[in-house]
């Protein structure tokens, strides 16, 4: 996939047919759980920058808010009742944190729910841009426009700085890795 892979961050942005400006990206209200849409993907609304962190098998990614705010960071679709939340870990009842992510074209993807309980009714990540809910769909098909996601590649490079002291004083030295900052990233959850 272009933009999904492992420690990639993106921005999710809904393609549903109805296109309400003030209701576009995925957005995680990390202190409350929630997840909601939002106008932008720029401060303040920091919990639309979502990291991708492989499970192993094909497809197959947990995704987490890089939101600043402390909190529930996990994306969880309940396939028991369709609901979408954020939560604290991916461990069980959690298993709606489970995604299989379908690249369709270029950065366009939809997003199943593998959650243990099997219900045809609930399974697709939906945005209702004319409402602004997020929920599951039981299909990708019309009226479920919402389920269409686009991507946005966000940077994710860090720099790290190091210190070291020599005869002469100290040396400086600095390097940006394209590596996860899942690592820093885990530690504030």
């Amino acid at each position: 996939m272009r933009d999904i892979f492992d420690g990639a961050t993106v921005v999710l942005e809904c393609l549903g047919a109805d296109k309400v400006p003030a209701h576009r990206f995925l957005d995680a209200i990390t202190d409350q759980g929630k997840v909601t849409l939002s106008p932008s993907f720029n401060p303040p609304f920091t919990g639309t920058h979502w990291r991708c962190l492989s499970l192993g098998a094909a497809n197959s990614f947990a995704l987490i808010s890089a939101g600043a705010v402390h909190g529930f960071r996990y994306l969880d679709g309940r396939t028991q009742d369709g609901f979408v939340q954020t939560v604290g870990d991916t461990l069980p009842p959690f298993s709606g944190t489970h995604w299989s992510i379908l690249e369709l074209s270029p950065g366009v993807v939809t997003i199943e729910s593998q959650g243990d309980f099997h219900n045809p009714s609930h399974r697709f990540l939906d945005g209702n841009t004319r409402a602004n809910i997020v929920g599951l769909a039981p299909t990708t098909d019309p009226p479920f426009t919402g389920t269409r996601w686009g991507t946005i590649a966000q940077p994710s490079a860090l720099l790290q700085v190091r210190t070291e002291r020599n005869q002469l004083g100290a040396d400086l030295t600095r390097s940006e890795e394209h590596t996860s900052e899942l690592q820093s990233l885990t530690n504030l959850v």
